[in-house]
């Protein structure tokens, strides 16, 4: 059997999407990948074909899934939310009913159980991956990388490997095929990704920085107005993160200039206010 696995985020056409950023710096490309590669060997070590995809632009990523004919997609990533305390395990499917329901159950079931942390539930929601896929999909959000806990545990392979073997037995379960977790050491080796695009000294087109997190949804708003461009939280010391200078242009939500180029404040003296100025700037959408 066929399927595509594909890593949440990363290079784009123009520039770099990191997806969300934890309060550490860590990135959800970065987790995606590393998980995402461990399912993939898993799961070419128990027989399947698989292609694997990491890349920012999601028309990219569903029609190279789509060229591929695949039987089953899977998506992974990693959540986020205004304040760190979010917490869990989800995973989502296009509509209750079917193969992808019964696919992003036993994922989620298999994940809680292996990990220990909240569950979240199976969800269905029209996300991209989801509605422009050929073939029954799902989307796996590991744990919240805007939790500090979660993502502390997000950075250590022990804990990668956990879950990406939680995923691939999960999804095997669901569609009938053997899954063992052992991997011959002949399988070992570098997963390829379809995706050219690189990271390296990677420059976005857009980023938008925020003054905490009370400012987040603001910014999730204005990024999706944006074509979902990667949004920075500033340091307890008001400093912006280094890479949002390698934008073209930064958007600031909240507090006061950074210093780059060519910035945008969409901001207020109040948190109210602030949002009062995302409102204008987005014109009502």
């Amino acid at each position: 059997m066929k399927a595509v696995v594909n890593f949440g985020h990363g290079p784009k056409n123009v520039g770099f999407d990191p997806g969300a950023v934890g309060s550490d710096g860590y990135q959800e490309a970065t987790v995606t990948r590393n998980v995402g590669s461990k399912v993939v060997t898993k799961l070419k070590a128990n027989g399947w074909n698989v292609l694997a995809i990491q890349d920012g632009d999601l028309p990219d990523v569903t029609n190279q899934a789509n060229a591929f004919k695949p039987d089953y997609f899977v998506s992974i990533h990693a959540d986020s939310f205004a304040t760190p305390d979010a917490h869990g395990i989800t995973t989502f499917a296009l509509s209750p009913g079917g193969k992808g329901q019964n696919i992003a159950q036993a994922i989620q079931n298999d994940l809680v159980a292996a990990t220990g942390l909240t569950d979240r539930g199976v969800k269905f929601e029209g996300l991209w991956v989801l509605r422009k896929t050929d073939c029954p999909a799902v989307l796996v959000e590991i744990g919240f990388i805007s939790n500090p806990a979660e993502e502390a545990l997000m950075k250590q392979d022990a804990w990668d490997d956990k879950v990406a073997n939680a995923i691939a037995k999960g999804f095997s379960r669901a569609v009938g095929a053997a899954y063992s977790g052992s991997i011959p050491a002949a399988v070992v080796a570098p997963v390829p990704v379809t995706s050219i695009k690189k990271e390296d000294d990677f420059v976005l087109e857009t980023a938008i920085v925020v003054y905490g997190p009370d400012d987040l949804v603001s910014a999730r708003r204005v990024a999706v107005v944006k074509g979902g461009c990667a949004i920075f939280i500033r340091s307890a010391d008001g400093k912006a993160p280094l890479d949002v200078f390698k934008a073209k242009q930064l958007i600031i939500i909240g507090g006061a200039t950074v210093g780059h180029p060519n910035e945008v404040l969409v901001t207020g003296d109040s948190w109210f206010n602030t949002v009062a100025s995302v409102n204008k700037f987005l014109g009502g959408k």
